[in-house]
């Protein structure tokens, strides 16, 4: 059965896919991007909220009145690309825009736990998916891989920006903090996928792009702070990666392990991304940057 929904989600990547085109010079990357920017602003974006719908129906009559964070962090690093592809800053606003909505005022007002779901309103819908845990796109209460992608992407934004301000450096490192607090198994190691409100573990599994998020963000704010510990944090995630994730016998990472390192697919099966484990090896080879394929493009990735 064919699902016709369209989503904000997967649309948030063909934007960040064809601005990395656009960055590399390939054809026909140019008119996809400015489609693809025209979808959001016409069907997903709200002016008045400052961030985006999640679902409409085939035809875009219908926007369902589920509201998400997921999405509009997607949407904040494709329009960084867009940013930068487009030599547009507009969306390096768009994008602060909701980092300030959402982090700056959810995840600092829920001690940077950043509730995931939200009605009509943006009101925290805290309880959804509570008997749904492992519910592959809105699992329930907090999931730390996406603080970690949160603090990534807020220092990408700083350095992009030209006045940046003050709040960006502290909230990513608070994010960071929260992340690995909250999620890091300290007796078996890993990152567990999700949270609940209260910082205590609901689904232990590891998924691969959570260490993959942390891995990036650690690199991150190694460079952004020069702090040891984020370095300390890059090295502990990469070494339990190389243990537990790479698949060196089919090629790829495991895109699920369980709370013991064993592959599992509780929650996802098979290898449906490349995208995490890809930017997870970039992040730490690459300066600061507004947009991975704008730094390679200049021929800054260090070997």
């Amino acid at each position: 059965m064919v699902d016709g929904t369209k989503n904000a989600y997967e649309t948030a990547f063909v934007v960040l896919a064809s601005s990395a085109a656009l960055t590399a010079g390939l054809d026909g990357a140019a008119a996809l991007l400015q489609e693809a920017l025209e979808v959001v602003d016409r069907h997903f974006w709200s002016s008045a909220d400052g961030l985006s719908a999640d679902a409409a129906s085939r035809d875009f009559s219908v926007l369902d009145d589920y509201r998400g964070a997921n999405a509009n962090m997607h949407l904040t690093e494709a329009y960084l690309a867009a940013a930068d592809a487009l030599a547009d800053p507009s969306y390096r606003e768009r994008a602060l825009g909701i980092a300030t909505r959402l982090i700056d005022g959810h995840a600092r007002r829920h001690g940077w736990r950043l509730p995931e779901h939200y009605d009509l309103h943006w009101q925290p819908l805290l309880e959804h998916h509570r008997d749904e845990p492992r519910h592959p796109r809105q699992p329930y209460g907090v999931t730390p891989g996406h603080l970690l992608e949160w603090s990534r992407l807020l220092v990408s934004l700083e350095h992009g920006l030209a006045s940046p301000p003050a709040w960006l450096l502290p909230a990513a490192v608070a994010l960071f903090d929260r992340g690995t607090a909250d999620g890091w198994d300290e007796a078996r190691g890993g990152l567990v996928y999700t949270v609940g409100h209260d910082g205590q573990p609901r689904v232990d599994d590891r998924l691969h792009w959570v260490a993959a998020e942390g891995i990036g963000a650690a690199a991150t704010l190694a460079q952004r702070t020069g702090a040891d510990r984020f370095d300390a944090w890059y090295r502990r995630l990469w070494d339990w990666s190389e243990r537990h994730l790479v698949d060196r016998t089919d090629g790829g990472w495991h895109h699920e392990v369980d709370e013991q390192g064993r592959p599992a697919t509780r929650t996802w099966d098979g290898k449906p991304d490349v995208y995490h484990p890809l930017q997870a090896t970039l992040a730490g080879r690459l300066p600061l940057v507004g947009s991975f394929a704008r730094g390679i493009a200049e021929g800054r990735l260090r070997g």
